[in-house]
């Protein structure tokens, strides 16, 4: 299980942009030297989920959101 940034014990960051989160997810399993992974989440980890398997469909075998939507949340973003 990792936290995504500003979450939990995770790094701060000013940026909350959804793409940088889901590289940030993507660097992750690289240093694990994870090729692929199914993927779950819950609200805000289930969003992260669904754009990592957008935006880096070739590393993502699968998808499992919880009580969350693909919603535009930058109206949010500090």
């Amino acid at each position: 299980m990792i936290s995504p940034r500003n979450f939990g014990n995770s790094d701060r960051n000013e940026s909350l942009d959804i793409e940088e989160m889901s590289n940030d997810v993507i660097r992750f399993m690289d240093s694990k030297n994870m090729k692929q992974a199914t993927l779950a989440g819950h609200g805000f980890g289930g969003k992260l989920a669904l754009s990592v398997g957008c935006y880096h469909s070739e590393r993502v075998t699968g998808v499992c959101v919880i009580d969350s939507g693909p919603l535009d949340h930058r109206y949010y973003e500090p």
